[in-house]
């Protein structure tokens, strides 16, 4: 989160899949980031449970599994794959080619 704060963006984090997608019903969001592996719900899941409400908003997925998962579709649901670990200027750059409006 400090990361991409520094880098100009506003930023909720939340500790689960479930709280994001009650996060998003009370707020609009330009991206949203998640991990891969993350207990009670997948970022799998989290993305297609986004798709299926949210169709246009970009998800991201920022995982150890990246580099693994570079030879092949991301997973659906998914618009981007970012391996980790990955710089400031790399998740930066993800957020705003997927459409995420820098603040500062």
């Amino acid at each position: 989160c400090a990361c991409l704060q520094s880098g100009g963006h506003l930023v909720q984090s939340v500790a689960s899949g479930a709280a994001a997608l009650e996060l998003l019903e009370t707020a609009p969001f330009d991206v949203v980031l998640t991990d891969r592996s993350m207990p009670e719900m997948s970022g799998d899941r989290l993305a297609l449970r986004i798709r299926e409400r949210w169709p246009e908003l970009p998800v991201l997925m920022l995982t150890g599994f990246g580099s693994l998962m570079q030879d092949e579709p991301p997973p659906p649901g998914v618009d981007q794959v970012i391996a980790k670990p990955a710089t400031l200027r790399e998740l930066c750059d993800a957020v705003a080619a997927a459409g995420g409006r820098r603040t500062a």
